[in-house]
């Protein structure tokens, strides 16, 4: 099978529409959390007679069109938040005081295209359960059968521990416990979750236990300070 080719955004604000030669592949709201579009059709323009491929992105956002700024909005908000009621941290069309001008568009890594195999991984999660011995793998392939994990210090070389399944659920038994997390040792791990040796996802990793007793919040067991 052919290989296919998606669309990765790291952040656009706020709503954003995607098209490809003139026809629209893909919709988005939400300006902080990354997403994908596709697999795309990348042969419309040269069926067309046209070189190459055109990508048109359309980014909008109200910002606070609408609805003034005010220390307290209407409760219910039936008079300002028509169209200015999606997140939008201190931006503002009248800026000043404390509000800044409104911004819109791609942001953080902007865009990007990945080419794959037809069999490949869409995700790929990696979880400690309790003890910090068993990590659970969980992923979601378009098709495939076997999936192989190998556990590394995160930007290590050496692998820490090896395993593989049928796809697409593995519970790996450690020898060791995991490393906990803290703030005062930060220690993460990658997990490389490959798909029938075609196509290879890196995950990250860490063990913690949080925990509230007796009123106090406690982290690996141990109490820690929380502003």
């Amino acid at each position: 099978q052919s290989p296919v080719v998606y669309l990765h955004v790291d952040a656009c604000d706020w709503e954003c529409h995607f098209f490809l030669d003139r026809q629209i592949v893909g919709h988005h709201r939400g300006g902080y959390d990354p997403f994908t579009v596709g697999p795309l059709d990348l042969s419309s323009g040269v069926a067309c007679g046209v070189e190459g491929t055109e990508l048109l992105v359309r980014a909008w956002d109200p910002t606070d069109a609408g609805c003034e700024f005010v220390d307290q909005p209407p409760i219910p908000c039936d008079r300002c938040c028509e169209s200015g009621w999606q997140p939008r941290g201190k931006q503002s069309l009248r800026p000043g005081s404390i509000m800044y001008t409104g911004v819109s568009g791609l942001w953080r890594q902007g865009l990007w295209l990945e080419r794959v195999a037809a069999c490949h991984l869409l995700n790929a999660s990696a979880k400690s359960l309790p003890g910090a011995r068993t990590v659970v793998i969980r992923a979601t392939v378009t098709c495939g059968k076997r999936l192989s994990v190998h556990l590394r210090l995160r930007g290590g070389t050496a692998t820490l521990f090896g395993a593989e399944g049928a796809c697409c659920l593995i519970h790996v038994k450690l020898e060791q416990p995991l490393q906990s997390w803290s703030p005062a040792s930060p220690v993460l791990y990658e997990a490389h979750v490959a798909l029938d040796d075609a196509d290879l996802l890196v995950v990250p990793l860490a063990h913690r236990e949080l925990e509230v007793k007796s009123g106090h919040v406690l982290l690996n067991g141990e109490p820690i300070f929380m502003h």
